[in-house]
């Protein structure tokens, strides 16, 4: 599905383990979030939602279109390893 009408492209982090996450690390992949959202004005550890853009081989049944909780860190974006473990599994 093409999102780009209503979306634009940022790049996050889909940590691996705790440690990934803590050290803002991973998989650096595209996201698609809602044009209206000023990622300027977020707050480090404000969370929002992103449509996945790539399907990811780590965590299994995470595929490209799912909805993605994200969140603003030091370093740039990434997906909450807590959001990950409550609904995916690690292969």
């Amino acid at each position: 599905m093409n999102y780009m009408g209503i979306g634009k492209y940022i790049k996050a982090y889909i940590p691996h383990d705790l440690d990934d996450y803590e050290k803002c690390t991973g998989d650096n992949v595209w996201f698609i979030v809602p044009r209206s959202l000023d990622l300027d004005e977020l707050k480090v550890g404000e969370r929002f939602f992103g449509v996945l853009d790539n399907d990811i081989d780590y965590w299994e049944g995470l595929l490209a279109e799912e909805s993605v909780v994200l969140e603003k860190t030091k370093k740039g974006y990434i997906v909450p390893f807590d959001w990950l473990k409550k609904n995916y599994v690690s292969c």
